[in-house]
């Protein structure tokens, strides 16, 4: 019965994950610019998210392939695959600094820890 209940509190869960992340981020991280759009893919194992950065005039898109949580010495991390962005630059820092220094860093946090069952 546990089980039942549980799968859909996670159903729902994902289906209205990219709205409470896109608020949560939005919120967070407002000095830097805006979340426009977030897909994500937990099938494909893929995230794709549109921004708009303080002083870009245009969206910048970003996606994230081949994500995975993984478990480690008694912590979740997210290690992601590869990244790819609209603007070089971005690409170039997403794939030789976020994406290693992501995998670096446990999911502590109550959000962070909400999201391992949503992106699973």
């Amino acid at each position: 019965m546990f089980d039942f209940f549980y799968s859909i509190i996670i159903f729902l869960l994902k289906s209205m994950a990219p709205s409470g992340i896109k608020k949560y981020i939005n919120n967070e991280y407002k000095d830097y610019g805006k979340m426009l759009n977030l897909k994500i893919d937990s099938e494909n194992k893929s995230i794709a998210l549109d921004v708009l950065l303080k002083g870009e005039k245009e969206k910048i898109s970003i996606k994230f392939e081949n994500y995975e949580i993984v478990n480690r010495e008694g912590s979740s991390y997210i290690e992601l695959g590869s990244g790819t962005a609209s603007r070089e630059w971005l690409e170039v820092l997403i794939n030789k600094v976020l994406i290693p220094e992501l995998a670096k860093k446990p999911l502590t946090s109550k959000i962070e820890k909400m999201f391992i069952d949503i992106l699973a």
